[in-house]
């Protein structure tokens, strides 16, 4: 694309390298779980797990509202929970349409390394980063996450 003048007008590959820092991270996480003996959940779990830790039960409507997820997502990422023990759903004595899901023991256990992956992953991603530079992009990828959500 170019502007009005002669000039080509720049291009950043934000999204490209938004991109490889998922996959990246994605990787990171996968084997932080792994070395931890975990291999029956992935990434896109740790979202709901973090709100579930954070709740004694949560409606699956909740649940996909905090996490900025379809309900229809939602449900089939706590589907693959049920099945592995780490959440059970019960569905709500008032309103037969909600389904409410909670930790199982199972799932509890999860906190202690959940927060040890989570500080992996922030010292990977911030190892070739000052302080500076890493309070700096933060501040910098706050207002690209904003600019996009206009």
């Amino acid at each position: 694309m170019t502007d009005t003048g002669n000039k080509p007008r720049r291009v950043y590959p934000f999204v490209y390298y938004s991109s490889l820092i998922v996959e990246g991270a994605n990787g990171i996480i996968l084997s932080e779980l792994k070395r931890h003996g975990i291999e029956d959940i992935l990434p896109c779990h740790g979202d709901l797990l973090q709100v579930l830790l954070s709740t004694e039960r949560i409606s699956v409507s909740d649940l996909a509202q905090r996490t900025r997820r379809t309900k229809s997502t939602v449900s089939v990422l706590v589907e693959k929970l049920v099945k592995a023990g780490y959440v059970c759903k019960e569905k709500s004595t008032e309103d037969s349409r909600v389904t409410f899901v909670r930790l199982t023991e199972k799932g509890k256990s999860l906190e202690a390394v959940m927060q040890a992956v989570s500080v992996t992953l922030n010292d990977k991603l911030t190892a070739p980063l000052t302080q500076e530079e890493a309070a700096a992009l933060e501040v910098l990828l706050e207002k690209v996450v904003r600019a996009v959500k206009e």
